[in-house]
Order: structure tokens, then sequence, then C-alpha cells
């Protein structure tokens, strides 16, 4: 009888632990596919946007924008342009990599990134210098109209170092 118990409290720990939700990179790979399916469904009414402005007021713009820089160790160094426009980070490889992959699907140049902190960069360009990155990112900004970057506050420009070279 006793080693009934024992065989039935086997048999439940077995069960717990090789049938327990396990997270992998095709799950979180659906789950982020669904989560942008689902944003790109959302509709946006123009009367909402524009509903606290009057029709004759002027839109002030700056006519340079201004992008944070940080220099940052990352992988691979295989590419000499030291500055790489990034409107990702992530966490997980898959995500960063299917994210650099819809970028290049869009005709910009998807890289993705390792930093030394372990987390993953995703740029839409890079640069040999600082002034051509920043000029890409308004023209970006002005296409993508977005104003989600998944990770981050917002877009920035990533100063590239080799790890040796921080």
């Amino acid at each position: 009888m006793r080693n009934s118990y024992i065989a039935a409290i086997c048999a439940v720990i077995l069960l717990l632990v090789s049938g327990a939700c396990k997270p992998t990179e095709k799950n979180y790979k659906a789950a982020y596919d669904a989560a942008r399916h689902k944003k790109e469904a959302v509709d946006v009414d123009a009367d909402i946007l524009n509903s606290g402005r009057l029709e004759d007021e002027p839109v002030k713009v700056d006519s340079v924008k201004a992008y944070r820089v940080e220099t940052i160790s990352v992988t691979p160094t295989d590419f000499p342009e030291l500055y790489i426009f990034i409107v990702g980070k992530y966490k997980m490889v898959t995500n960063a990599k299917a994210h650099a992959e819809n970028l290049r699907k869009e005709g910009y140049d998807g890289i993705a990134l390792l930093s030394a902190d372990e987390d993953w960069y995703v740029g839409a360009g890079r640069f040999a210098d600082e002034e051509a990155a920043r000029r890409f990112g308004e023209e970006y900004e002005k296409k993508k109209n977005d104003s989600s970057y998944i990770g981050l506050t917002a877009p920035f420009i990533l100063h590239r170092t080799t790890r040796g070279n921080r």
C-alpha cells in the first residue's frame, strides 16, 4: 500500500516536471508575431489625434533632431561602420533576429547586435559617421511614423566599440 502511494507521488512529480509549461523560442516568436499583427491592425482615427489642435494653428517642428549617442561594446564586429541607428532592444535573440529580418524585408539594413551586458540591440542602419546616422534617423522616423520602439523609450545612435576597447 505504501509503495503504491510512493509510486503515485513519483508519477505526479514526473508529470509535473515533464509536462510543465516551458517557454521556448517558438512560443516567444509566436507571441511576438501575434503582438505585432495586433499592433498593425489598430486603426487610429485622425480626428482623435487632431482633436486638441485648431486647424489654422501652426505646427512647430525642430529642423535638427538630436539623438542620444551611447558607446556600447557589441558583437558582431565584422563590419567597418561605427554608428548604428538603434530601433529595438531585446533579451531574447529570437525576437531581435525577427525584428532585424522584418527591417531587411522593408529595405533597411536590419542587424541584431549582442552587447556585453547580454542585451540584443536591433539596428536599422549602419554608418561611418554620427551625422549620417542622425540624418538616417530623421528619415526613418518620418517613413515609419511609429512612436513605439520595443525595449526603448526612443531610438538612439549606438557608437560601436569592440569588447576589448570599452
